[in-house]
């Protein structure tokens, strides 16, 4: 596959590529979550806000896939069984 036909499908299916649709997921929530009403006096209080944000997401986020628990609650159920 050519690099232009990259450039022009982009990463879609129909190219052979993966999509990606769960990147966009994630930007979604964090958009919705995160920056709607929002504004920051500077940048680094932004990106301290995007760091808690990252961190709750990939730690402490309640998960239905998981029966309500969160990813740490579940990887150290796992390890006691």
């Amino acid at each position: 596959m050519s690099v232009a036909c990259l450039w022009f499908c982009g990463f879609c299916a129909a190219c052979g590529v993966f999509d990606n649709g769960a990147t966009e997921q994630v930007f979604g929530h964090i958009k919705d979550e995160l920056f709607r009403g929002r504004t920051w006096p500077d940048f680094e209080s932004f990106k301290a806000d995007l760091d808690a944000y990252i961190i709750h997401w990939n730690t402490r986020r309640r998960r239905v896939k998981l029966k309500g628990l969160t990813l740490e609650e579940f990887r150290s159920q796992s390890l006691v069984a």
